[in-house]
């Protein structure tokens, strides 16, 4: 048995340096991740990466997008308006939106004739509403450019 706490912590501390792999997969799937989002000239850029909750959590704690032509930050998922994402703005109208749908539809598409409504099904609960008139009085402010989106790490 051996005290891995102990054995990973730098010698200065009284550990012997070993690395954490734990942490250190961690840091190659999110690695992944950040990849996937800032080259898609990467042959599996396209395709999912299936990496643990707790590496997305990670991952989506640590970036952000600044938006620009909306290619490629996704509309219910990533963090692209001023820093937040439209589940942080609005987390009961998300239920709302299909998974799917959720995982595909880019910025642009839905700012295109505000076709984010459209995503929307199902009977909306008030705080739903709610939700919903605070997320449309927010994008009003929003524009595209013609510059590519950029995922930035905080």
């Amino acid at each position: 048995m051996v005290a891995w706490p102990i054995v990973c912590r730098p010698t200065e501390l009284g550990g012997l340096g070993v690395s954490n792999l734990n942490l250190a997969g961690f840091a190659l799937e999110a690695r992944w991740l950040w990849l996937q989002k800032t080259d898609q000239d990467r042959a599996w850029s396209q395709l999912p990466i299936k990496t643990s909750p707790e590496v997305l959590a990670f991952f989506k704690a640590s970036t952000y997008t600044l938006i620009g032509d909306g290619h490629q930050a996704l509309f219910w998922e990533d963090k692209w308006i001023h820093g937040e994402s439209v589940p942080d703005i609005a987390p009961c109208l998300c239920q709302f939106v299909p998974p799917r749908t959720r995982r595909r539809q880019t910025v642009r598409q839905g700012l295109l004739n505000r076709s984010w409504v459209q995503s929307i099904s199902g009977g909306v609960s008030m705080q739903a509403i709610h939700e919903y008139l605070a997320l449309w009085d927010t994008l009003q402010d929003i524009q595209l450019n013609d510059q590519p989106d950029q995922t930035v790490w905080h």
